[in-house]
């Protein structure tokens, strides 16, 4: 870089030298986004890559400059995807589209179905698989006449993960049929690279396909069917990571087995499902622990939650206890929380936090079936914090919120903590009343009306008969209108 900068004014040589700098600025900031999280530094280099072919288009509009300059918007746009600015990356899809269109179809074809597939790719990622489909349908159509005209391995491996990706789309959707057929056909096309083009990087993919062909078997009821195809995609995964998997590879084996083990607890198969859980949760510990990949941290938390619902069912409290405090552990120490009274930071996950505090109402529960009620109330209070250190962020679960204040005051009653069994109603009655200012009487009438009731009692036994008999009006009021 420092060398094409230099030398860039060079008599005859500006757009050659002009050209070349900006693919090293492009192949740069892809280089620090993908190795070393360096993502701001990432995107002022592609936008310097940008504003040099902006600048060669604008002067003579060739199309290898043309060409370069989409391939580096719908990779700045990429970058914005994952750092979830969907607006900001769409933004920069539609240029790039805008640009391929003003060329010769043909020329652009490849160009075309890559950027349609990326912005089917990000459209689900912001739970948009409706608005999705369209541009992956294109891109399907593009690589498929793509495939018919020639054999290439490396488009039928773009084809195959389009179809991959819309299956995903179709399943999300509730479209179970047609999600079997397109992943049929991923499948087939991931088996036909394997064997027949001995492509090695095929495996991922048919993971993938088969994965997402037993969640469509699952949407359309049949779960046995469901786990023969997990089964599949676990094998494949295994062979995969047991032969050098990237890390990667190895979160997507601890994800199937904690997804087929979910499949199995619904089949009422809990200790096959338990014994999964903790294939997931020793993969996961190992990345968490060993590589610092936190990352990893949502899902292994997740399995040590399933799993303790398990040991609970089976009547083993203990260990199901000890789950949840690991989950908790996972989830502090992803979200940097070193001591008991840690705060979470501003720039905190915003869904691990909350994630974490429902870890925290779970176990209260799990305490108090177990007869500690003064710790099920530390661990509720743990909670709470929680979600009111989320609400000061601007992050705002009013409707969790309200509930664990409810099961908070409850607790405390049957502790006799009067007084503080008031204070915790009085707080669930707020968070309910600033809901219905909200969203209108009709959704949360029903609780607000319990919450009165619940705190009209506890007034009586502090002796404040006029706030209690308020309070039973109020719960009157809302119960007339639930009635109405």
């Amino acid at each position: 870089i420092a060398i094409l900068e230099s030398s860039r004014l060079i008599a005859g040589l500006e757009d050659v030298l002009s050209a070349f700098l900006a693919d090293t600025y492009m192949h740069k900031g892809l280089v620090l986004s993908e190795t070393t999280g360096c993502h701001r530094e990432a995107a002022e280099l592609l936008d310097k890559s940008i504003a040099t072919y902006q600048q060669l288009v604008a002067k003579q509009h060739r199309t290898e400059f043309v060409l370069a300059l989409a391939r580096t918007l719908n990779n700045k746009a990429r970058l914005l995807s994952h750092a979830t600015d969907t607006d900001g990356a769409l933004r920069l899809y539609e240029q790039a589209r805008s640009l391929l269109r003003s060329e010769e179809p043909d020329v652009v074809e490849e160009d075309m179905a890559r950027l349609c597939n990326n912005i089917g790719v990000t459209l689900c990622s912001a739970h948009r698989e409706r608005e999705a489909l369209p541009y992956l349908d294109e891109a399907l159509d593009l690589y498929s006449n793509m495939t018919q005209r020639s054999v290439r391995p490396d488009c039928m491996s773009l084809l195959a993960n389009v179809c991959i990706n819309k299956a995903g789309a179709l399943n999300v959707l509730g479209d179970a049929g047609a999600a079997s057929a397109v992943s049929d056909r991923a499948i087939s096309i991931c088996r036909c690279l394997r064997e027949q083009h001995n492509d090695k990087e095929a495996g991922p993919g048919l993971a993938r396909a088969l994965m997402n062909r037993a969640h469509a078997a699952k949407i359309l009821g049949t779960a046995e069917n469901a786990v023969s195809f997990y089964d599949k995609a676990i094998g494949v995964l295994t062979g995969l990571v047991e032969t050098g998997g990237r890390l990667e590879l190895r979160q997507e084996l601890a994800k199937a087995f904690s997804i087929k083990a979910a499949t199995l607890h619904n089949l009422g198969e809990r200790h096959g499902a338990l014994a999964l859980f903790e294939k997931s949760i020793q993969i996961g510990e190992h990345l968490f622990i060993t590589e610092r990949h936190r990352e990893t941290a949502a899902g292994l938390a997740k399995d040590c939650m399933n799993k303790a619902r398990i040991m609970k069912e089976l009547g083993r409290g203990k260990e199901a206890l000890d789950l949840y405090d690991r989950a908790i552990t996972v989830w502090r120490n992803a979200l940097g929380m070193k001591g008991t009274s840690a705060e979470l930071a501003a720039e905190a996950d915003a869904e691990a936090a909350a994630d974490l505090a429902s870890a925290y109402l779970v176990r209260a529960v799990a305490l108090k079936d177990a007869g500690d009620l003064p710790s099920a109330a530390a661990s509720q209070k743990e909670g709470l914090r929680t979600y009111e250190q989320l609400g000061r962020a601007g992050v705002h679960h009013a409707v969790d919120l309200a509930k664990a204040y409810m099961s908070h005051g409850i607790l405390l009653q049957t502790m006799g903590d009067i007084s503080a069994a008031d204070e915790a109603y009085k707080s669930a009655i707020a968070s309910w009343e600033a809901l219905v200012r909200r969203d209108g009487a009709r959704q949360w009438a029903g609780y607000i009306a319990d919450a009165c009731l619940h705190r009209a009692r506890v007034l009586q036994a502090l002796g404040d008969e006029q706030e209690a008999r308020r309070h039973i009006l109020m719960a009157q009021e809302y119960a007339v209108y639930l009635r109405k």
